[in-house]
């Protein structure tokens, strides 16, 4: 495995849908594996940010009984994206040498493709090894808009094994800028069904978990707290901490909504699944996604969903009856209105919204996501 979306001892719950996706393989076709988890060369950082977390980690260490290594590279933020594959590379490959010596795999898997996913196929093609990349959401649908990226795609793409995409967006846009001998196949990520299930569903409140981001737009959610004077909406709870969390605490107190948000900040996976199965409408406006893992975990709670139409959100919604879709441009209003015809119908019959949600995550387990993955593993590594 070669990722920064890992968990670790720092960031537990970091990266975690891709270790389920491989622990979930690895049970269909036992094998075993590493873990390269690149990171940027930062000195020991004080505070709690993952930035900084993640300065404090040390050069090897195991997790849940994998060892993965963290090799440094050299990286300026907000500058030289054009070239962070190749310096991920050049700090990654002597971790990458002496685990190929040791541990002699038969496939190198990598995950985001850019910085992850371009580095590995460089290291991949000088070690002789097969090497499949999966895309994951804002390496195509942000990164993707440099032309240094967007031309080393079309390089080094073509040169792994299999390229994956967990959502048909993705894929298409991949497909459309030529950057695999076939075309791009679709594997999206499953869900957990034990971690994640119903459970009192006697909340009533509107429900996110995402990060405080720009991107996530988390304002447009309080925006819509003040529509018509604040009295369609009940409570807005936010599990998930990120910079934009000072701008989104203003902005309610100036819209005069502040007793009305209830920022929780960053939380265990355990943690959220319990506020989950509290029950709720679950809100996600964010502006593009490739395949969202937290509106995955809030139909298998069994929640009603209201969220923008951006990547792989349509296919998983689909025809379900368990979510509500706007238009990526809708504003405060038109939220506010969807939100409120989702918590009158929660609240009228909550046991029908809980079954039609829980019978979709059904339908997008890990198990069933993870068939066609197993016929590209066999195929690529052989």
């Amino acid at each position: 495995m070669f990722t920064s979306l890992w968990p670790s001892s720092r960031l537990p719950g970091h990266g975690t849908f891709v270790r389920e996706r491989i622990e979930c393989l690895r049970q269909r076709l036992d094998f075993d594996y590493r873990v390269i988890h690149p990171l940027p060369f930062y000195p020991p950082l004080p505070g709690g940010s993952a930035m900084a977390r993640q300065s404090r980690l040390p050069r090897h260490e195991r997790v849940d009984g994998i060892d993965v290594d963290y090799p440094r590279y050299f990286h300026l933020p907000r500058t030289g994206v054009a070239r962070q594959a190749a310096r991920v590379a050049r700090g990654a490959r002597a971790a990458f040498r002496r685990v190929v010596a040791e541990f002699r795999p038969s496939l190198i898997d990598a995950h985001y493709l850019w910085p992850d996913g371009c580095a590995a196929l460089r290291l991949a093609g000088e070690a002789g090894l097969p090497c499949v990349v999966t895309a994951r959401g804002s390496d195509v649908n942000v990164l993707a808009e440099d032309a240094g990226v967007r031309q080393s795609y079309v390089e080094l793409l073509p040169r792994a094994a299999r390229v994956l995409a967990v959502s048909r967006p993705l894929a298409d846009r991949l497909d459309e800028l030529g950057v695999s001998h076939e075309p791009v196949a679709v594997i999206p990520n499953g869900v957990d069904l034990v971690r994640y299930a119903p459970g009192s569903q006697r909340r009533d409140r509107i429900l996110t978990v995402t990060r405080l981001v720009p991107g996530k737009r988390i304002d447009l959610l309080v925006r819509a707290l003040a529509v018509d004077g604040g009295c369609l909406l009940p409570k807005l709870v936010v599990c998930g901490g990120g910079p934009a969390r000072g701008a989104v605490e203003r902005l309610a107190r100036t819209l005069g909504v502040a007793d009305r948000l209830d920022l929780r900040g960053e939380m265990s996976r355990d943690a959220v699944a319990k506020e989950l199965a509290d029950g709720g409408v679950f809100a996600f406006p964010s502006a593009h996604e490739g395949w969202p893992n937290a509106v995955l975990e809030a139909l298998a709670s069994g929640l009603p969903v209201v969220a923008s139409a951006v990547g792989g959100v349509p296919d998983m919604l689909g025809a379900s009856g368990a979510g509500v879709m706007l238009p990526v441009e809708a504003d405060a209003q038109a939220w506010a209105s969807a939100l409120a015809a989702a918590v009158a119908a929660w609240r009228s019959d909550p046991a029908s919204c809980c079954e039609r949600s829980r019978a979709r995550a059904e339908e997008l387990s890990w198990e069933r996501c993870t068939e066609d993955l197993a016929a590209i593993w066999r195929e690529a590594g052989s």
